[in-house]
């Protein structure tokens, strides 16, 4: 699996509002599938997380993402530092969502 994340880094920064995703996975037939999501984002100040490092008040960043076929919604806790503390990101079909975090204060 691969992902072209575009100018999904400058959203996660604020600097644009919106954001293409590009993921690619190997089907069964030794070949590789690509799946387009159009991603918005929304901000969330002060808000609270607890993590296995402790709890933390975070900036909470949504991103919405809409395919042909498929929506998903990550979510990311980030530190002073802009770094996640925590995330639940959508991996794919077949997968689904993992959930992680840091283990050490950012």
């Amino acid at each position: 699996m691969t992902t072209d994340l575009g100018n999904v880094t400058a959203a996660m920064r604020g600097e644009t509002d919106s954001a293409v995703r590009i993921h690619r996975y190997l089907n069964g037939e030794d070949g590789i599938d690509a799946l387009a999501f159009v991603c918005t984002y929304s901000r969330q100040n002060d808000v609270a997380v607890a993590t296995l490092a402790g709890n933390f008040r975070t900036l909470r960043l949504t991103e919405n993402c809409t395919g042909p076929t498929i929506t998903f919604e990550n979510h990311y806790w980030l530190g002073r530092s802009g770094l996640p503390i925590k995330s639940v990101q959508w991996v794919g079909p077949n997968v689904g969502y993992a959930e992680i975090e840091q283990t050490t204060a950012q």
